[in-house]
């Protein structure tokens, strides 16, 4: 029951996550208009790119590590900061 509970959780979140994402993009497509906004996707989208390229997949391996009980928590989580465990 635990587990259908978060999982119903989860997609009610992703569900209202996307229909709020939807509603901020027709706002600003409404306010920016069509050049204003390519000028605000780029700012997004480099800093974006440059923070997927540069985490090197380390939340992943942290939440599979974590999930497998294999390491303390601890150790995990700081070396996902950069520090020795």
């Amino acid at each position: 029951m635990n587990l259908f509970k978060e999982s119903l959780h989860t997609i009610i979140t992703q569900v209202f996550c996307l229909l709020f994402g939807i509603g901020v993009s027709i706002v600003l497509n409404r306010v920016l208009g069509p050049a204003s906004k390519g000028e605000f996707v780029s700012l997004l989208f480099i800093p974006q790119l440059v923070i997927s390229c540069t985490t090197l997949g380390l939340a992943v391996s942290g939440s599979y590590f974590i999930g497998k009980g294999k390491y303390p928590e601890g150790d995990i989580v700081l070396s996902n900061l950069g520090r020795r465990g």
